[in-house]
């Protein structure tokens, strides 16, 4: 009798879980038929799964450029500081100068489980099945290989990237203070600390005010993109003392790409700032990537993100057994292949382990609205010339929509 084989799957990225492939219960028949077609099927699925189309691997590579992950059991609370002040007064004999301090707060992350049933037979549909055809059993199992690979191909292709991007597309509601809300910044105070050139002066939303707003347009959305529209986005990003010495990059529709090039004649080179493989332009010292496939169209993001200085955070389970993807044999037995019956076909469920995407890194991410909108919106919002040229609420609108379509992805999306 042979004993379980236990097969790992890994990827250089994040881990995928491990499952067992049950042989328990097996004759010594090693060439048996059904047994074979199961093992060599799914060695083939197993050899394919870590090459995912191009479009979501570069995604996939980009984001986990630009995030940190952290290891925890379902919360996470962490302690982050943003900036100290450091307040020099007059010496006086009976005055006492103010201390140094930080600004610190808590944020408590949580994960969430995602699972879907790669087969669902009842044992009544095995047994027809059986009865039918003269391969009734390799049909079965065929049919079981074959779900097997879309849930995976799904997982890769879909789930993954969409963990990212309902984090990336989310508005925050209302303002209030750093700590109040998750996702970048909208209208929202922060430490004077944080900035390079704190002045309390300054017109609210402008680089050197503390009252930050990261979804913006550009200064004549009638004109598109301009290169003082990137010297803008650039002093914005920069005027945090942690971004000051850091790379921007951009993700900017091909279009937006071309009217930059009217200005600009620099040539198309590889992206060695974040080792990507992305093809990038460089302008006005911003590396710009193409990314018509992952932004809502009139839209481009900038960011000084790296591993270090991260915009996403990932939270994943200490235990190995509840990280990346693990299969569900239905019931206590390992699944038992040596041959189909309706008894022991039981149902299986591919599992997702505990894991959620947040984003922590608020000051790290701009969002640009570079489409004239006029006569599409109802209202106000923050501008790179600080006049309230564009609507807030339907950029908040479209970028809603558009994680709404990724929050839609991981509930129902995995496994078709």
């Amino acid at each position: 009798m042979k004993e379980n084989k236990k097969i790992v799957l890994r990827d250089t990225m994040y881990n995928v879980g491990s499952y067992f492939a049950g042989d328990n219960a097996l004759s010594q028949h090693d060439q048996n038929f059904d047994f074979v077609d199961f093992r060599d099927g799914l060695a083939r699925i197993i050899m394919n799964i870590n090459a995912p189309d191009m479009v979501s691997q570069r995604w996939i590579t980009f984001f986990d450029k630009i995030s940190r992950t952290l290891e925890c059991t379902l919360t996470f609370t962490e302690k982050f500081t943003l900036g100290y002040v450091v307040p020099f007064k007059e010496a006086s004999t009976y005055g006492n100068p103010d201390a140094v301090r930080g600004e610190t707060f808590n944020w408590t992350m949580s994960m969430r489980a995602y699972e879907t049933k790669v087969w669902d037979i009842s044992p009544s549909d095995v047994k027809k099945t059986r009865k039918s055809y003269v391969d009734g059993e390799a049909r079965l199992m065929r049919l079981f290989l074959e779900n097997l690979k879309r849930a995976l191909d799904s997982y890769f292709k879909t789930f993954i990237p969409a963990l990212y991007k309902k984090a990336l597309f989310d508005v925050p509601a209302s303002g209030g203070t750093y700590a109040s809300n998750f996702g970048l910044l909208h209208n929202t105070q922060v430490p004077e600390g944080m900035l390079v050139n704190y002045d309390p002066t300054a017109p609210v939303g402008s680089p050197d005010s503390n009252i930050r707003n990261h979804f913006i347009q550009i200064s004549n959305p009638v004109l598109a993109i301009q290169p003082h529209d990137l010297d803008y986005i650039k002093n914005y990003l920069l005027s945090y003392k942690e971004n000051e010495s850091e790379q921007i990059i951009g993700l900017m529709h091909e279009s937006d790409i071309r009217q930059l090039e009217s200005y600009f004649k620099d040539p198309v080179r590889i992206d060695n700032i974040l080792e990507t493989g992305m093809l990038s332009k460089r302008f006005s010292g911003i590396e710009v990537i193409e990314a018509d496939d992952l932004l809502p169209k009139g839209f481009a993001f900038f960011t000084t993100a790296t591993k270090l200085n991260p915009l996403f955070s990932k939270l994943q389970h200490t235990d190995p057994q509840y990280q990346g993807i693990n299969f569900d044999w239905g019931g206590t037995e390992l699944f038992t292949w040596e041959s189909v019956s309706e008894g022991n076909f039981t149902e299986l469920k591919l599992a997702v382990g505990d894991t959620e995407v947040y984003v922590t890194g608020r000051f790290k991410g701009l969002f640009v609205d570079t489409k004239d909108r006029t006569g599409e919106l109802t209202g106000p919002s923050q501008t790179i010339d600080s006049e309230p040229v564009a609507m807030l609420d339907e950029v908040k609108s479209i970028l809603k929509r558009k994680s709404d379509q990724e929050y839609l992805k991981l509930d129902y999306k995995l496994g078709q």
